[in-house]
């Protein structure tokens, strides 16, 4: 006996006969199908106490239960008390105690098949009452209870691995992804532990965080924060970075995103491909190796980035990374030696490499202290509008060219030597160029001799300045060809086998005090070109005279104009992307109690300039180059040395009407922090080309 009866309708069941034993037509329900329980008196009626027939209802149309559909009767005898009940001392009679049984009989048959015992129906009415003590599922089927639930939401929030929480970004045609899958989109170095307050070492989860987005090929996200480590950490240029955090080993400081900071890499012989080279004790072993670290961290650099090369023998080649642009110089330096001594830092072709160091196009970078050195070719060359400043580097044994090659481009060199190369220094295509001295006195800058064809080649329309250097034992001095020119003040020009100056198609040189002596010709001068210094009248003037005059300002903390250029703003003389104009200001920092700042002003208004920090003393360079764009627009690019350290670099635009409006005047003003020190200024040159 069952406490469940389930008919299906062939589509002409009106009556059911119920086949249930029960007490009550109350304990009967009757359903279609899983729908809710049908209303007796409204969806079905009894006839008798076995017998129901249904209603014209939505339920059963015309009082017929549609074809296919199941009615299931169901009883539920009540629970909560028995039929009969007995007073104390009243006589026990079979009837009511065979009811009674009856009734736990019934309940008994209703909770086995609400439990499935009967294989009929697995649901079971608990009405309203708990099941306590659940213990976790083990099988697909089992039950689960709250604890297990929150468990499995927390995972999903969480995102952790077996997490059901899932995103959808939006639009069309996204698709659903775990949170896990999701979250594993960027990886930070705090995934793995690292702490970055700056004293924890995190050398192990750094090394593990590196490991894992190189393995996964993975961008590495460094949240702002100092993370200290004590070893190398292998393979950290090899991944992408992200963040403002900050490597330190040691004192070195390391910025994934530098700003107007400086990063540091480091080169010796000695060095390891394996080698993160942010350190001195784990340095790369060359040259272009380090360079190449820089790559991962472009296409434009932000920061000031040098790489330090240890004293030692680099062998091979180097070849700058190709349209690696840099927002300031990219500073390449050896350990600093007094001018004219050798470099220790030194880049040996060994007599069979075709060039040393290469520079492709677009790089903006300076060398201090190196050597360049046993080429075939080439032992410095740069082209495509390359900007590079050399101080105190030696470029020599080239015999088959140029010691220095620049095509298309700006050359600054200061203090520094090419000898024995076919040609000294080559300038090719428009290249503007300075050889000069820190000193600023004849014959105490840059050396270029024993070359076996030229000392300084100018050629197709480049022109600039060779300023007291000495130039000796070179078949010619200087060799201007189409349409060149050479500003020579204050050199030596010496030993010439054929001329000290030579000039061809249309060239000049401008004889500002130069020294010719020892020489078997001074001059030759072919097809219309000259020695401007002697047809002054017959050229625009170029440049303002040399100001030699010797000033100190001292005395005062107030701003102080300590010179003044009339005229040297013309209008419409610099209004084409033509033009440039450069100055250069020499002298001497005396005092170390403040900082003392440098203003180069056109018109009052603010060019470029340099607060140099109260440490700093001894002889100081400020170059720099305005280039014009427009009528009113300019760019400029300048550095500032002082005693052959590490240059300060500044650039940037400017807003100057070029087309209208009287000549303007430059002057040079000087504030002192502190009026016990002293800024002393010896020469300065102006330049418009």
């Amino acid at each position: 006996m069952l406490a469940t009866q389930v008919e299906v309708s062939n589509g002409t069941l009106n009556i059911i006969n119920v086949g249930i034993e029960f007490f009550e037509q109350d304990d009967i329900s009757v359903a279609l199908g899983l729908s809710d329980p049908l209303l007796v008196g409204v969806d079905y009626l009894w006839i008798n106490a076995t017998t129901i027939q249904f209603q014209n209802t939505a339920h059963s149309p015309g009082g017929l239960v549609p074809a296919g559909v199941e009615v299931i009767l169901r009883r539920h005898t009540k629970n909560d008390d028995m039929y009969n009940t007995y007073d104390g001392g009243a006589p026990f009679s079979r009837l009511t105690l065979d009811e009674n049984f009856n009734q736990l009989l019934l309940l008994s048959q209703e909770f086995s098949e609400g439990l499935g015992l009967d294989g009929l129906r697995n649901d079971l009415d608990m009405n309203g009452y708990r099941i306590t003590n659940l213990g976790n599922p083990q099988t697909a089927t089992d039950a689960v209870n709250q604890g297990y639930v929150s468990d499995l939401v927390e995972d999903a929030v969480a995102g952790v691995v077996g997490g059901y929480g899932f995103f959808q970004q939006v639009g069309a045609g996204a698709v659903p992804r775990t949170f896990q899958d999701k979250m594993r989109d960027a990886v930070s170095v705090k995934d793995y532990g690292a702490v970055g307050d700056g004293v924890t070492d995190c050398t192990l989860q750094v090394a593990a965080a590196v490991q894992a987005a190189y393995t996964n090929s993975f961008n590495l996200h460094w949240p702002d924060g100092t993370y200290k480590v004590s070893n190398n950490i292998l393979n950290l240029h090899d991944v992408k970075h992200t963040g403002r955090g900050r490597l330190l080993r040691g004192a070195d400081l390391f910025r994934f995103d530098p700003l107007i900071e400086t990063n540091i890499v480091y080169a010796d012989p000695a060095g390891s491909l394996l080698n993160d080279g942010l350190t001195a004790a784990f340095p790369r072993p060359s040259l272009e190796s380090a360079c190449n670290i820089l790559i991962n961290y472009g296409p434009v650099l932000d920061g000031t980035w040098i790489v330090q090369l240890a004293a030692g023998t680099y062998s091979g080649t180097f070849t700058f990374p190709a349209n690696l642009a840099s927002r300031n110089p990219v500073v390449i330096r050896g350990p600093q030696q007094v001018h004219p001594a050798n470099p220790t830092a030194i880049v040996d072709g060994g007599g069979a490499q075709p060039y040393g160091v290469n520079f492709l196009g677009n790089n903006l970078v300076t060398i201090l202290d190196v050597w360049v050195r046993n080429f075939t070719t080439f032992g410095i060359v740069a082209q495509d509008f390359t900007t590079l400043n050399l101080v105190r580097v030696h470029a020599t044994d080239v015999p088959g060219g140029p010691c220095i090659k620049m095509q298309q481009g700006r050359f600054y060199m200061t203090d520094g030597r090419a000898a024995r190369g076919q040609i000294g220094c080559s300038f090719i295509s428009g290249t503007t160029f300075t050889l000069a001295s820190s000193a600023g006195t004849p014959g105490t800058g840059t050396i270029i001799n024993n070359n076996t064809q030229a000392g300084v080649q100018a050629q197709e329309q480049s022109s600039g300045h060779v300023d007291n250097c000495y130039v000796d034992t070179n078949p010619i001095g200087f060799q201007c060809v189409q349409r060149s020119r050479v500003h020579a003040l204050g050199t030596t020009i010496t030993n010439s086998v054929t001329a000290a100056v030579r000039c061809y198609m249309g060239s000049d040189w401008f004889n500002n005090g130069c020294t010719l002596v020892a020489n078997s010709t001074d001059e030759l001068l072919y097809t219309g070109s000259i020695e401007a210094q002697q047809y002054q009248s017959n050229i625009a003037s170029m440049r303002t005279p040399i100001d030699a005059a010797f000033i100190t300002h001292t005395g005062t903390a107030a701003a102080t104009v300590v010179k003044t250029y009339n005229n040297v703003w013309a209008a419409n003389k610099f209004s084409n992307s033509t033009k440039t104009m450069r100055v250069r200001i020499v002298g001497t920092l005396g005092g170390v109690a403040g900082n003392k700042n440098i203003l180069l002003k056109l018109g009052g208004t603010d060019v470029y300039g340099f607060t140099i920090p109260a440490a700093a003393t001894g002889d100081f360079i400020i170059d720099g180059v305005m280039t014009s764009l427009g009528a009113t627009q300019q760019t400029f690019s300048a550095s500032a040395i002082v005693n052959g350290a590490v240059p300060q670099v500044s650039c940037g635009a400017r807003g100057l009407a070029a087309i209208t409006g009287a000549p303007l005047a430059a002057t040079i003003t000087v504030t002192l922090v502190s009026p016990a020190d002293s800024v002393s200024i010896r020469t300065v040159e102006i330049f418009v080309s």
